[in-house]
């Protein structure tokens, strides 16, 4: 069964909240769990942006790191991007990236 497109928005925006309040407390701290996790988020976007370049016909490209504080908003972006094509493998890959991420947090 191909995911729902809103379902997968709104499971991004859940983990963007989360994001929100997280971000800021990486940030002020030097901790190598909360950069593992950070990492790991920033693996999530760049993925979500290649599946959306793929789905676009478009080149891949790095996301850029402009700090934990936008990462919550990076994560609806790209999510939107990649959930925007609506083909089922797209969006099934979408839905996985997003639980992934989910999981990890």
């Amino acid at each position: 069964m191909t995911a729902d497109p809103y379902e997968v928005l709104r499971a991004a925006e859940r983990l963007a909240d989360r994001l929100r309040m997280l971000g800021p407390r990486w940030a002020s701290r030097d901790n190598p769990a909360d950069a593992a996790t950070a990492a790991a988020v920033r693996e999530a976007l760049q993925r979500l942006a290649d599946l959306a370049a793929r789905a676009e016909g478009q080149p891949v490209r790095p996301v850029p790191d402009v700090g934990l504080h936008a990462l919550a908003d990076q994560l609806l972006v790209l999510a939107r991007d990649a959930t925007a094509g609506g083909d089922g493998e797209t969006l099934d890959e979408a839905a996985r990236i997003v639980d992934e991420l989910r999981a990890r947090l």
